[in-house]
């Protein structure tokens, strides 16, 4: 581990509380940063201060369920950064685990204890019977030590197979929890090295750095694909196909966006790139801590909006140190036991999902966006009434999904792209290039932006018609469709108001 590009974030408290001897920290190279963790999120400018320092990735010694509550993941957007907390998992356990995970860090590679691995259970997926996907981002020093003894033979009491995305933090520091992994026929992908954003990256870099985490981990098992959600950019997909992954994994969960739950697509996605196609696999759902009630609606709605989509599947993102906690661990449970034994899912890894097709040449090549990537601003039609209409990435994303469903109802074949160098791909505004410009809005009429693409020999370009039509077409979109829309707007209007 090239520890100079670490910077240790560390509290006052820490010294007595967990025994933190920063020293120890200098003399491995690693840069500090003393701080209120209470200021972890809140303050911009210790991210302006993390940015000057030539540095990769922070060590925190608190994760943000522990004591002072600090917004790490608001941070490492702001910084840039990748990350690692070496901090416990169990709240009211939080000083011992923490003294714990600290001397493990500083003692090099260790061997948490965890049971056995029993024989893998290999479920075969069905046509008929739908699917779900168990993933690990597995990369804080709490969830190996604690999240992960306690969550493997738990999921595998189960018959679960799941999949692990691993940064380089963890592969290096605990080599026989990669080896029990692999033991027990669970996938492996690729996290980053040290969880850092690809994004503003060269694609020679970031092919390196996938390269060279694939091969590492591929010493334990095969590795397939990738979790670089919101750090990727519009070069990222490239990268991975070049490193020879075969899929890519991104958010489409039922999100409450302004005055509705937006519609989540669960279908999987053929992406192309210069380097080869890809997979494009939708996450519907997180638990995140989150209270069992709203997993269970968030899972229930999202399997619903899949399958009249065309898709019978569903993946769900986990965390050891969240869903490993004592806390969380009955949630955990329960979440297991309502997937397989209610609803009757059979638990696959990614890897073992249904692949998206490989297109044609002749394929209808068409534009995306996600979270992180840029849009482009060549020959776009700016049009500042419809920006918040269109440019968010949560409507292009709906759009372009639209659009390749509408056309495969044509018996059109369609691959989603980043890029359009020989100017193959149809797009939609604002991320808009030489194509002629089509008034139609795919999210609104599919079927006719489907049949204008069919109409032309050459790319379309779809933007906004008019400042009237745009309005109540958002009117009519946004208009709430369920109770839950209704119960949820309120709930966040009256929040506002009463401040």
């Amino acid at each position: 581990m090239n520890f100079d590009i670490l910077a240790l974030i560390w509290d006052p408290e820490d010294e007595k509380r967990f025994g933190l001897d920063v020293a120890a920290f200098r003399k491995l190279g690693i840069q500090d940063v003393r701080t209120d963790y209470a200021a972890v999120g809140r303050d911009p400018g210790l991210a302006d201060k993390l940015r000057s320092m030539d540095v990769e990735a922070a060590v925190f010694t608190r994760n943000e369920d522990m004591s002072k509550r600090p917004f790490i993941g608001r941070f490492l957007a702001s910084a840039g950064l990748g990350y690692t907390c070496i901090s416990g998992i169990d709240r009211d356990k939080e000083d011992a685990q923490t003294r714990e995970c600290i001397q493990a860090f500083l003692a090099g590679p260790s061997a948490p204890s965890v049971a056995p691995a029993a024989e893998a259970v290999h479920t075969e997926a069905h046509q008929d019977r739908p699917t779900v996907a168990f993933i690990f981002d597995f990369e804080q020093f709490g969830g190996a030590i604690y999240g992960i003894p306690r969550l493997l033979p738990l999921i595998e009491s189960f018959g679960v197979r799941a999949t692990f995305f691993v940064t380089g933090f963890m592969e290096r520091f605990f080599p026989t929890l990669m080896e029990r992994i692999a033991a027990g026929g669970h996938e492996i992908g690729a996290h980053g090295g040290v969880h850092e954003f690809l994004q503003g990256r060269s694609l020679a870099d970031q092919t390196a750095r996938l390269t060279e985490q694939k091969t590492r981990l591929g010493r334990y098992a095969p590795v397939y694909g990738a979790n670089f959600i919101y750090r990727m950019d519009n070069q990222s997909p490239e990268a991975m196909a070049a490193a020879g992954l075969q899929y890519f994994t991104l958010f489409r969960k039922r999100v409450f966006y302004r005055t509705r739950f937006l519609p989540a697509s669960g279908r999987i996605r053929s992406f192309r790139t210069g380097a080869g196609d890809l997979s494009m696999m939708p996450v519907g759902v997180e638990t995140y801590g989150l209270p069992w009630a709203e997993i269970q609606g968030s899972l229930d709605a999202f399997l619903k909006q899949a399958r009249h989509g065309g898709s019978n599947h569903v993946s769900i993102l986990m965390h050891p140190f969240k869903d490993g906690a004592e806390a969380n661990l009955p949630i955990t449970e329960r979440l297991l036991r309502y997937t397989l034994h209610t609803m009757g899912l059979a638990s696959i890894p990614l890897s073992d999902v249904a692949k998206a097709p490989h297109p044609t040449e002749d394929a209808v090549q068409l534009r995306y966006l996600w979270e992180g990537h840029k849009t482009s601003q060549h020959n776009m039609r700016s049009s500042s009434y419809a920006d918040w209409w269109w440019r968010p990435v949560v409507y292009h994303a709906l759009r372009v999904e639209k659009l390749a469903d509408a056309l495969g109802q044509l018996g059109r074949e369609t691959v989603l792209t980043t890029g359009a160098p020989d100017e193959k791909a149809s797009s939609i505004y604002p991320d808009g290039g030489n194509e002629a410009f089509t008034p139609i809005d795919p999210l609104i009429q599919p079927k006719a932006a489907a049949m204008a693409v069919e109409r032309q020999a050459q790319p379309v370009n779809f933007t906004p018609a008019s400042r009237s039509r745009d309005l109540l077409n958002a009117l009519v979109f946004h208009a709430p469709r369920t109770w839950w829309d209704i119960r949820v707007f309120v709930s966040r209007t009256a929040r506002k108001i009463l401040g």
